[in-house]
């Protein structure tokens, strides 16, 4: 997963044009035809749903680390 995130406690209302702006350049029929071009998903979270991957993504790498963790 790929993404673009700002600071934590940045202001909701500092976060929302540039939520806008990335929407838009997702959304933009060009874009989509370079990216399937190059075999790059697209799939553009809103802040809180991609807040809401980060921490799911975080927890199923701790439970792996926990089940097999790392041997040197």
């Amino acid at each position: 997963m790929r993404g673009v995130a700002g600071p934590a406690g940045l202001a909701p209302g500092r976060a929302g044009p540039a939520c806008r702006g990335r929407s838009g350049a997702v959304e933009n029929p060009e874009f989509k035809q370079l990216a399937a071009q190059q075999a790059l998903p697209l799939r553009f979270l809103a802040p809180d749903a991609y807040r809401t991957e980060l921490f799911a993504i975080r927890t199923r790498l701790q439970a792996l680390g926990t089940a097999k963790p790392w041997r040197e």
